[in-house]
């Protein structure tokens, strides 16, 4: 007489006991993470200050024809206009939709891994991309890498579903959401030629099924095209915007690249953009020198391969398609090298969030594969490694909120008689008397700034500056500075929240 096997404990729950979805843990240390440190709006020179912009002209007129690439991401700036024209201009109406967001990027992920792997699978791989710093720093950050991430996953979840016989729908949404992450972000294109050379290579009844995504992927896109047509007369309005953004004059290129020629396989444009860890290399290794190291994604993309060639083969295709999971990261790691070294872009943690999301499915089925092979040093080393040093890289990220908290106290005393400059504004963006202020008005004696070096005076530290027996008459001299952000391991690292005084000019 055969015996049945004993069920496999990452797909069912034990007898007897109710299963917990894993959405609730996952949502419940998201928000434990975003009360740590809820950075939300930033500004300055941040994509965020675009974003509330491009939000502000649809809540007052509707939706506004843009005139840079950030404008034009409308899945992004339409649900912002309504938060703010439901909620008014404040932090709140400009977390709620990166909150949300954020949040279907997890359910999409663990649904995703739990279909491949099983529970207890799709519950650490969450929690390994909540504890990808990047990730987690833009909860509540108007960003487009999160919605973009989440069309990814509704894309993904579709062609799992799909291929597995769940039926046409799934194909549907499949091609809706390739659609809407291309609409959200124009980088989404070499993750849809991905799908189409899978496509390529499906079996033949798979294919028949996933070729309902492509009315599914087209209409979307064909609608925005007609409107961009009877608005502007160019269909591709929107792609002209977008290949022309590296025309945007950017502190973070080089001033000796020719930005007048194109980006696409252009060594200047690797070598000029600025190290995102500070690491000078050769332009060929530069950027996944810069990438590998990161504190807020490096430890994630390494971890991955770690444990996945630490894991015995038997022992992941007993719970999980790991053929599935090598061309998820083979694709979403080709998508990172397509948009370093062809396309040009500027090689930040954040553009390779799909990447950190295909490494955190892995981390989280391997680490089950290895814990239940009895071979649980390799993944608790990397855990007692990779936890700490996560978390401290997200609890050190400054916010902004306690300088708007302070700039609006002082400015009820002196806001008639003091000028700003435009990054301060729009760092304080949320403080309507700093952001009435008039930028680099010479005229007025008080200045209001947000410096990441300290409150200093042509280099000289602002309370020695104070300690002076005198000043020179038009010198500026602090009168009052606060460190802006919240927590931090660094005392003197900024931003700090700075005002100065011009000498001879007004009372101290």
């Amino acid at each position: 007489m055969a015996t049945q096997a004993a069920p496999d404990i990452g797909h069912f729950p034990a007898a007897g006991r109710r299963a917990v979805p894993v959405a609730a843990p996952l949502l419940a240390f998201a928000l434990l993470l975003y009360w740590i440190n809820p950075v939300g709006y930033v500004g300055g020179g941040g994509d965020d200050w675009q974003y509330l912009i491009a939000g502000e002209c649809w809540a007052a007129h509707g939706p506004c024809l843009p005139h840079d690439h950030w404008w034009a991401r409308w899945p992004l700036v339409a649900p912002l206009a309504t938060a703010i024209a439901a909620l008014g201009e404040s932090r709140a109406a400009l977390a709620l939709v990166p909150l949300l967001y954020s949040a279907a990027v997890l359910l999409l992920l663990a649904r995703i891994v739990e279909r491949l792997a099983g529970r207890a699978a799709a519950l650490i791989a969450g929690c390994a991309l909540l504890l990808t710093p990047i990730f987690a720093i833009q909860l509540a950050r108007p960003n487009i890498d999160h919605p973009e991430l989440a069309f990814l996953l509704v894309a993904l979840l579709g062609w799992i579903e799909a291929v597995r016989g769940s039926g046409r729908r799934w194909a549907v949404l499949l091609g809706a959401g390739l659609a809407f992450a291309m609409l959200a972000r124009e980088t989404s294109a070499v993750f849809v030629a991905g799908a189409g050379i899978a496509f390529l290579c499906a079996p033949g009844p798979h294919k028949r099924v996933l070729i309902w995504a492509a009315p599914a992927f087209v209409l979307p896109l064909a609608a925005e095209m007609l409107v961009y047509l009877a608005a502007t007369g160019d269909p591709f309005y929107r792609l002209h915007l977008s290949f022309g953004h590296t025309r945007i004059p950017s502190t973070e290129l080089a001033s000796w690249v020719d930005t007048s020629r194109n980006a696409f396989f252009n060594p200047d444009f690797i070598a000029g953009w600025r190290a995102a860890n500070g690491i000078e290399a050769h332009w060929t290794v530069k950027p996944l020198v810069n990438l590998l190291t990161h504190a807020e994604i490096g430890l994630t993309l390494l971890a991955a391969p770690l444990l996945l060639a630490a894991a015995p083969r038997k022992a992941i295709d007993a719970g999980a398609d790991r053929r599935m999971l090598l061309v998820l990261l083979a694709i979403t790691a080709g998508a990172g090298l397509v948009f370093t070294y062809a396309l040009g872009l500027d090689p930040k943690p954040r553009m390779f969030l799909p990447f950190a999301a295909a490494s955190s499915a892995i981390v989280g089925v391997t680490t089950v594969a290895l814990w239940r092979e009895g071979r649980r040093l390799v993944p608790a080393a990397i855990a007692l490694f990779f936890i700490p040093s996560a978390l401290l890289c997200f609890a050190g990220t400054p916010g902004i909120s306690r300088a708007e908290r302070q700039a609006a106290v002082w400015l009820e005393a002196v806001a008639p008689l003091a000028t700003t400059n435009e990054t301060a504004r729009r760092h304080l963006a949320m403080v309507p008397a700093a952001r009435t202020l008039p930028v680099e008005d010479e005229a007025r004696p008080y200045r209001l700034a947000i410096l990441w070096e300290g409150c200093t005076v042509d280099g000289e530290p602002g309370a020695k500056v104070v300690r002076r027996a005198s000043l020179q008459a038009g010198e500026w001299a602090p009168v009052a500075w606060l460190r802006a952000r919240s927590i931090g391991l660094h005392p003197e690292a900024g931003p700090w929240l700075c005002l100065t005084r011009r000498a001879g000019r007004a009372p101290r």
